[in-house]
């Protein structure tokens, strides 16, 4: 399977993931709460980033 696929999948799991705890708790954040899971999201992305540049170069699946 092409790498799409897994990252696509691995995107809807997390969507449904945050909707579903969303829905049940709605809370309203504060700007620092959204500024700090902004920053923990953006290292997140960078790191997956990554990791998926090193896989597709070192012939990974």
């Amino acid at each position: 399977m092409p790498v799409i696929v897994y990252i696509l999948a691995i995107l809807f799991a997390v969507v449904a993931v945050v909707l579903l705890v969303t829905s049940k708790n709605p809370t309203t954040l504060s700007p620092e709460q959204w500024q700090k899971y902004s920053r923990i999201l953006m290292i997140m992305f960078g790191v997956f980033l990554l990791l998926a540049a090193v896989r597709s170069c070192t012939g990974g699946f």
